[in-house]
């Protein structure tokens, strides 16, 4: 195959589209931090290797007809070549991942989305806990796994799952509790109707707790005499009774736009939270 010996190099072309914006080469130079003679040498070197004018110089540097076919090119070029660095870039970002995740989820789904990633050929994973109330700051992580839709910047969130709060009780628990654990994402008032509706005396309990840790969760639920209200997935483990109600909880991941997006979007999350159920 016949390859050309022609040649433009891209900081030429992008001086070219520079002098097309502004019709001016005083004004392109000063937006290149250049010279006006280096940026007059440079479209020179173009007009050379195309063999023609690209430019109008008695018209106020309009481009001429192959100038408009050559400005065409050089800006799909320049675009391509930003392109090419960004997903260069992105590999090497991703062999590091910073994740965040807000404790209510359960250490078994955290877990499972963990290992998904790891098996992604991940060689370091950075893992942060955290409370709806103190949100890390997004410019710290690559992903976030939270209740909450995070504010679009310099990322997008992605809805995983969509839960509902459950009444979990051992199967061992006595009709009349004595302890109320419940998640913070719930009211307490909220709480004490939706025991009330489901026939669970009130009258012993002495101890509500309100707690946005699924770990926490776990090990009051233990304890004799405690009934928790909580998102579906804090609890997994069996051994306990579960009974669902209509208030839903929704899982996001934020994730940042370096080249992280593509995996966030894709099914490797919400195939971890799958593994879970």
């Amino acid at each position: 195959m016949h390859q050309s010996k022609c040649f433009i190099d891209s900081k030429y072309l992008l001086t070219l589209i520079k002098v097309a914006k502004y019709r001016s080469v005083t004004a392109a130079a000063e937006s290149l931090f250049m010279t006006q003679p280096a940026v007059s040498q440079q479209i020179k070197k173009i007009e050379s290797t195309v063999g023609v004018e690209v430019f109008d110089r008695r018209g106020g540097f309009e481009l001429t007809h192959h100038g408009k076919i050559l400005l065409e090119h050089a800006k799909k070029m320049l675009s391509m070549n930003e392109s090419l660095f960004e997903q260069l870039k992105s590999v090497n970002l991703g062999r590091r991942l910073d994740i965040a995740v807000e404790d209510v989820f359960c250490p078994r789904v955290i877990e499972c989305i963990l290992k998904e990633f790891k098996a992604l050929d991940y060689r370091e994973l950075s893992f942060t806990s955290f409370s709806l109330e103190h949100c890390p700051p997004v410019e710290e992580y690559d992903l976030i796994f939270t209740t909450e839709r995070l504010p679009k910047g310099r990322g997008t969130s992605h809805h995983l799952d969509t839960v509902s709060h459950s009444i979990v009780r051992s199967k061992t628990c006595s009709s009349s509790p004595t302890r109320v654990v419940f998640s913070s994402t719930l009211t307490k008032s909220y709480v004490r109707n939706v025991l009330m509706d489901h026939k669970i005396p009130l009258d012993n309990i002495t101890y509500w707790h309100a707690t946005s840790s699924s770990t926490l969760i776990n090990s009051e639920l233990e304890l004799p005499g405690t009934v928790v209200v909580c998102p579906d997935w804090s609890v997994t483990s069996e051994g306990y009774v579960k009974t669902p109600l209509s208030q839903l909880i929704n899982m996001y991941v934020w994730s940042s736009d370096n080249g992280v997006t593509k995996i966030a979007s894709s099914d490797v999350p919400t195939r971890a939270l799958h593994l879970c159920k």
